[in-house]
C-alpha cells in the first residue's frame, strides 16, 4: 500500500475516533430504534396481514393485504363520472384486485410545448384532468370513490407522478413560498478559486452570508491545509486585509449562504400540512376506510454537498467536535490528507438532519394512522448518491 493510500486510511480512522467522541449519545441514531417511533395503532389499514400457517400455504392463499395494486391513471381528458368509475371498480373488485394507485400522466415538454410554456415542471406538467386535479369536484369525486373502494374491502391510494414536483401548481409549490418566504439560509454557494501571486494584497468585504473564506497555499499545484490561513480570523469591522507571504502562490475560497430549506427543521412538517393533512381534514370517516396509503413516485430533492440550515455549524460542532466551516472547501476541492474525513463528516451529520426534518416526520404522520407509505425511488437504485445516503433515507417507506 502507497503512503498516500496509508494517509487516506488513517484519515478515515480520525473520522470514526472522532464522531464517536463527540455527541456519541446524539449521533449514534437511536432515532431510527423502533423505540423511538411512536407506536402503530392496532387497526393498521394498509398493511399486510399476517398468517403462521406456513410459507405453502400462504403463498397458496395469500393473507389480507397481498395482492396486485395497479396503477389507475385518471387522466386522459374523458370526464370521470361515477357512472363509468363505478362499473370499472366492480370489474376490478370481481377480478380480485386488491387496491388502485391513482396516477397522472405528463405531457411532453416538446411535443406539448403550448401546454407547458411558462411552466417548468420536471417532466412536464400533468395531463388536463375532468374534474381538475385537487378542484372542489375532484374531491367530491375522491371521497366518494374511496367509501366505494372501502365498501369492497379494497384499497386505495394516490401517485404523487407529476402533480408532486415543483411547478406543477400543487403542494410542492405551496411548500416552496412558504419557507423561502423568510429567506432561510439552507443553501451553499461556492465561487470560483481566486489566485494571488506570492505578496498581493487582498481586501474583501465580507457580506452577512459569508461563512468561509479559507487561504490555500498552492504547493506542487495541490491544496496544503496544514498551511491554510482562515481569513475570517482576520476580519476588522466587517473586511478582510491581507498580504499573501511571498513564498508561495495561493488560492482563496470564498463560499456563502443563500435560501434553501432541505434541511430547514419545519421541512417535513410543512409538506405534510400541505399535502397528507388535506386527505384526513376532508375524507369522510366512510372515505377513510378505502385510502390506505399514499405512493412517493420519484421523489426530487435538493439532498447534495450543498445542503446547509441555520443551525447546522452549531449542530456539527456539537456532534464532531470542531467548527466545519473553515473546513467546508474539502466538500468541493481536495485539501489535503484531511478531505476525505471532512466530507464523511458533513455526510453524516447532513444525512442525519435529512431523515429527522424531512423522512421521518412524514413516515410517522402514515404509521401512526395505520397508512402505508410506497415509493419509486428516483434513478431506481442506480443513483445511490441522490438521497445522502440511500440506505438511510429510504428506511423511512413502509
Amino acid at each position: 500500500m502507497t503512503m498516500k493510500a496509508w494517509k487516506y486510511c488513517l484519515a478515515i480512522l480520525l473520522c470514526f475516533s472522532f464522531s464517536y467522541g463527540h455527541g456519541q449519545d446524539k449521533s449514534d441514531g437511536r432515532y431510527s430504534l423502533p423505540v423511538k417511533i411512536t407506536p402503530r395503532p392496532e387497526a393498521f389499514l394498509g398493511f399486510p396481514g399476517v398468517d403462521k400457517s406456513g410459507l405453502l400455504e400462504n403463498f397458496k392463499n395469500p393473507p389480507r393485504g397481498y395482492g396486485e395494486v395497479p396503477f389507475y391513471w385518471w387522466t386522459g381528458g374523458e370526464e370521470l363520472t361515477r357512472e363509468r368509475l363505478l362499473w370499472q371498480l366492480d370489474q376490478l373488485s370481481e377480478a380480485s384486485v386488491l387496491g388502485l394507485n391513482v396516477s397522472y400522466n405528463h405531457t411532453h415538454k416538446v411535443a406539448d410545448a403550448a401546454a407547458n410554456q411558462g411552466r417548468d415542471v420536471l417532466f412536464g406538467v400533468s395531463e388536463p384532468s375532468d374534474p381538475e386535479f385537487m378542484s372542489d369536484q375532484w374531491w367530491e369525486i375522491w371521497n366518494w370513490f374511496s367509501e366505494e373502494c372501502g365498501k369492497r374491502d379494497m384499497g386505495l391510494g394516490l401517485d404523487d407522478y407529476v402533480v408532486g414536483h415543483k411547478g406543477a401548481g400543487y403542494w410542492a409549490d405551496r411548500v416552496d413560498e412558504e419557507l423561502l418566504a423568510a429567506d432561510y439560509q439552507g443553501k451553499l454557494v461556492v465561487h470560483e478559486p481566486l489566485e494571488l501571486k506570492g505578496g498581493t494584497s487582498f481586501t474583501r468585504e465580507l457580506s452577512g452570508n459569508t461563512i468561509t473564506l479559507t487561504a490555500y497555499p498552492l504547493i506542487d499545484g495541490a491544496y496544503d491545509d496544514s498551511k491554510a490561513v482562515n481569513l475570517m480570523e482576520l476580519a476588522e469591522d466587517e473586511v478582510v486585509n491581507w498580504l499573501t507571504p511571498s513564498v508561495l502562490d495561493w488560492e482563496i475560497i470564498h463560499i456563502e449562504t443563500t435560501s434553501g430549506y432541505m434541511i430547514h427543521p419545519e421541512h417535513g412538517n410543512t409538506l405534510l400540512k400541505h399535502y397528507y393533512q388535506l386527505f384526513e381534514d376532508k375524507l369522510s370517516p366512510e372515505a377513510r376506510k378505502g385510502m390506505n396509503f399514499f405512493f412517493q413516485d420519484e421523489l426530487k430533492v435538493d439532498i447534495d454537498h450543498y445542503v446547509w440550515s441555520e443551525d447546522f455549524a452549531s449542530i456539527f460542532k456539537d456532534k464532531k467536535g470542531y467548527d466545519i466551516r473553515p473546513f467546508l472547501p474539502a466538500l468541493y476541492f481536495d485539501i489535503g490528507d484531511i478531505t476525505p474525513k471532512i466530507r464523511l463528516d458533513y455526510s453524516d451529520v447532513m444525512v442525519e438532519l435529512v431523515e429527522l426534518r424531512y423522512f421521518k416526520p412524514i413516515f410517522e404522520w402514515h404509521w401512526q394512522r395505520g397508512l402505508l407509505f410506497g415509493c419509486d425511488n428516483w434513478g431506481r437504485g442506480l443513483e445511490p448518491e441522490r438521497y445522502g445516503d440511500y440506505f438511510r433515507a429510504t428506511r423511512w417507506f413502509s
